[in-house]
């Protein structure tokens, strides 16, 4: 990686033990190209994240005034259009649990009400992922329909599309002309166990989650379809799975870990998501061992 990508992996987590301070401030002392850097942020949709950990660290009077501004104006646009999000999936989600439908959302808005509660400005959403029941599925459908959203496939923007039992993945659009957007995206996956499903909305063992995220890094890291593919990182995924794990697992057990991976044949995913953790995060440790020594016991 480059200094400026160090750089800026470096500040994307709300969460900074003291060698990683150290590395901040020894490469803020060797010089950046804050356009680089600001580019890397941009790509990565760390932007938002990056701008509010310059703040926590009191760095902001170091950057150019123009690097600033421009950080400052997408933060804020980001909190509104967050807060955006958060109201117009409310209705939905209320739908949703008021009828049993077994439905939740994943990853960015999730996130808004977990790992980000303290400040919603600093993730990036394009969209409003949900996994749902394939059981479901017809009843979902009615509802997006009759409350005005299109229906498409995944991957097919071309054309309005009908349910389709064999399809696993459809996204819904409702034109909304405002100064944020002009249209709402929610996806649905409809691919997963229901087992998966419950654990997650229902958030008693979170370790579900942390596997589903982990398998969702290491197909999109290695999907051919998609953009981020042949690349070793996905910051933003990598990003959310450190901020959820300081959170949420970090005193857990390898063996528990290992347990549930086995179950849910996910080893594989795991394994190389904890590499790439490893890699970028001095703080990641389970208990007393490192994730390298969990990867070891765990062949």
């Amino acid at each position: 990686m480059t200094k400026e990508e160090t750089f800026a992996v470096l500040l994307g987590r709300t969460h900074f033990d003291q060698f990683t301070k150290t590395r901040i401030y020894h490469i803020l002392k060797s010089g950046i190209d804050w356009y680089s850097f600001l580019n890397i942020c941009i790509i990565n949709k760390t932007l938002c994240l990056v701008y509010r950990s310059l703040q926590i660290l009191e760095l902001l009077p170091l950057l150019p005034t123009i690097i600033k501004n421009n950080m400052e104006y997408h933060y804020k646009c980001n909190c509104k259009q967050n807060n955006y999000f958060l109201k117009a999936s409310e209705p939905i989600i209320s739908y949703f649990e008021q009828k049993r439908i077994m439905a939740t959302p994943v990853k960015g808005l999730r996130f808004l009400k977990t790992i980000y509660s303290a400040d919603c400005g600093v993730r990036i959403l394009s969209d409003i992922d949900f996994i749902a029941s394939d059981k479901d599925k017809s009843k979902i459908h009615s509802f997006m329909t009759e409350s005005g959203f299109n229906t498409y496939l995944i991957n097919n923007t071309d054309s309005l599309c009908s349910i389709n039992s064999t399809v696993k993945s459809y996204f819904y659009i409702k034109i909304e002309k405002n100064e944020f957007q002009d249209k709402l995206r929610f996806d649905f996956d409809f691919s997963f166990a229901d087992d998966l499903i419950n654990q997650i909305r229902e958030n008693q063992n979170p370790l579900y989650e942390f596997l589903f995220l982990c398998q969702n890094y290491f197909l999109n890291v290695h999907s051919k379809s998609n953009a981020s593919a042949n690349k070793k990182y996905n910051n933003i995924k990598l990003i959310d799975l450190h901020e959820y794990y300081l959170k949420y697992l970090k005193k857990i057990s390898f063996k528990e870990i290992n347990e549930l991976s086995a179950h849910m044949q996910l080893k594989k995913e795991l394994e190389y998501t904890i590499v790439c953790l490893k890699e970028l995060y001095t703080d990641i440790t389970f208990g007393s061992m490192s994730i390298v020594g969990v990867i070891r016991k765990m062949k």
